[in-house]
């Protein structure tokens, strides 16, 4: 070996223009699915606070996104659902695979 590093080949550069291209193609996809949910889908950090909200959330609580944004999503909740709410989110943390928690909106 020469040490000098590999040029890539021209077939190699093709695939990963491709790859990026379908990667972009999927993003897309997926942030158009999320942007026109009927459902409300949000993002949050473990600690419990809003990364990121859908036109649904915002419709649905009546905040724009920078109100939301930072917020910790138990504020939101009525005081009866809070408890298992929280139990749900618990869950999710620990078991990320787990079957998404639902909730209703008062």
């Amino acid at each position: 070996m020469s040490g000098k590093p590999k040029t890539p080949q021209a077939n190699e550069v093709t695939i990963n223009a491709k790859a990026f291209h379908d990667l972009q193609q999927a993003e897309a996809k997926h942030r158009s699915a999320i942007e026109n949910a009927i459902k409300g889908i949000y993002q949050s950090t473990p600690g419990g606070r809003y990364q990121s909200v859908n036109p649904a959330v915002r419709r649905t609580l009546g905040y724009a996104s920078k109100q939301l944004l930072g917020k910790n999503v138990a504020e939101l909740f009525h005081p009866d659902d809070l408890p298992a709410a929280l139990e749900a989110f618990q869950r999710r943390l620990e078991h990320p695979r787990a079957p998404e928690a639902t909730g209703a909106i008062r």
